[in-house]
């Protein structure tokens, strides 16, 4: 697949290797020639399974585009999150595959515990997304854009607030006792 998507198009691949599991259990992840595969088995549960890595210094921002692989008709989520090691606090920003595609940004005490919503807002039809997260020293921001280019900010709150992030990742969650769920990182870029 060529990753040419409208203005955008000069992809950071991304590899396995710099990414560390967390929660794996039987989910796996393979390097392929656009980017990374990470399959969530099915789960009736939350569980968030996270391909992590240490966070940059702030000022920092991630951008990445990945491809939903999910069932609209089970609740799976995907997307990218903050993660703080010491408890294993997790703030997500998800895509969740309900009854209606939906935009989230969510709290969870770790990888199986969900703890609150901070957003969850109906989003557009969209497989192919670039997402961003952000520490600027005071906040942490969620956006997203359809192009990579033009960004929406979605959610922002103080970058303490129920955890200190110094890890970053991107993750999968089936939500469904019968389906699993994949995210298919296709750019990774930290700035």
């Amino acid at each position: 697949m060529s990753i040419k998507y409208l203005g955008f198009n000069t992809p950071t691949k991304p590899v396995v290797s710099d990414f560390a599991w967390i929660n794996q259990g039987t989910a796996t992840a393979v390097d392929d020639p656009e980017g990374i595969y990470l399959n969530a088995p099915a789960a009736a549960a939350h569980d968030l399974k996270i391909l992590k890595k240490a966070a940059p210094s702030t000022p920092y921002t991630i951008t990445a585009l990945f491809l939903r692989n999910c069932l609209s008709s089970g609740n799976a989520s995907v997307g990218l999150c903050f993660r703080q090691s010491s408890d294993g606090k997790i703030a997500t920003f998800a895509n969740l595959t309900w009854t209606t595609l939906r935009l989230s940004v969510w709290k969870y005490t770790d990888a199986t515990t969900f703890s609150a919503s901070y957003l969850d807002i109906t989003a557009w039809n969209e497989d192919l997304m670039f997402f961003r997260i952000e520490d600027d020293g005071t906040d942490r921001k969620c956006y997203v854009s359809i192009d990579g280019i033009n960004f929406i900010q979605i959610h922002s709150i103080g970058r303490t607030d129920f955890l200190t992030a110094d890890e970053v990742g991107f993750f999968a969650c089936s939500l469904s006792a019968t389906y699993p769920a994949g995210i298919k990182l296709l750019h990774w870029a930290e700035a």
